[in-house]
């Protein structure tokens, strides 16, 4: 699937999850929750990107910029990391 913008109450349950250059506006995740989905692609966080049983793809760099926050989330325990 290829997002060009977050879909409110939209899961991503499964699959692999392809960001278009102009997602969110600016091309970067702002705000971003994956449940199971997988995130592929070179992308560039500025906000938050939530992981819950999601992932990211294998040579799937993840750029961080500005203030971010990455937060994966397994079995009721949260592991965050943040600028």
């Amino acid at each position: 699937m290829t997002l060009n913008d977050r879909i409110s109450k939209f899961k991503l349950v499964s699959g692999n999850v392809i960001l278009s250059p102009t997602f969110e506006g600016i091309g970067t995740i702002q705000n971003l929750q994956l449940d199971g989905a997988t995130l592929t692609g070179a992308n560039v966080v500025t906000g938050t990107l939530g992981i819950n049983g999601g992932g990211l793809g294998s040579a799937s760099p993840l750029d961080r910029r500005r203030r971010w926050r990455v937060e994966f989330q397994r079995r009721g325990r949260s592991t965050y990391i943040r600028r």
